[in-house]
């Protein structure tokens, strides 16, 4: 191992972890930035939210861990704390099953499913609006900020204890 490397690797996105990281992504872009980190909508499926076009590009993979990706990406500093955010209270602590059931729990998945039974197909597009009122209360009562956003943890306990 050369100098400055890492001891130890990331563990590997399955294609289950990755939908819910790019709904729990956006769903705090959106709230604390006010605009979405990428065009896409996600629906409400039988394992939480999905992005469709995600969606056909991994499918292959099922729960095998994902390819490494070599492409990179600017990001600004402020979605950065994000992603990074996102990766430390979610992805750093969290089984995919985890994320997923974290999606089930919270309403805006619920009331886009509402009607369906558990299991069943659906392919409804979770309001994005709905999304970001949701994710803006959860900002109040846990008084999280883009300049601090330790909080999610209280927030994820919580939610995962009920």
């Amino acid at each position: 191992m050369g100098e400055g490397e890492d001891n130890v690797k990331d563990a590997p996105v399955t294609h289950l972890a990755l939908q819910k990281l790019l709904y729990f992504v956006q769903s705090w872009s959106r709230t604390l930035l006010d605009q979405a980190m990428f065009d896409d909508d996600c629906e409400a499926w039988v394992h939480g939210a999905v992005y469709p076009n995600v969606y056909s590009v991994f499918r292959q993979f099922k729960y095998a861990p994902l390819p490494s990706v070599e492409e990179t990406f600017e990001f600004g500093e402020q979605e950065q704390r994000i992603l990074n955010a996102v990766k430390k209270y979610y992805f750093d602590i969290y089984s995919a099953k985890a994320l997923e059931e974290i999606c089930h729990r919270e309403p805006p998945y619920i009331e886009t499913r509402e009607g369906f039974p558990e299991g069943k197909a659906c392919h409804k597009v979770m309001d994005a609006e709905k999304i970001s009122s949701y994710y803006g209360k959860v900002v109040q009562k846990y008084k999280i900020r883009l300049s601090d956003m330790s909080n999610i943890k209280v927030y994820l306990s919580i939610i995962l204890s009920y």
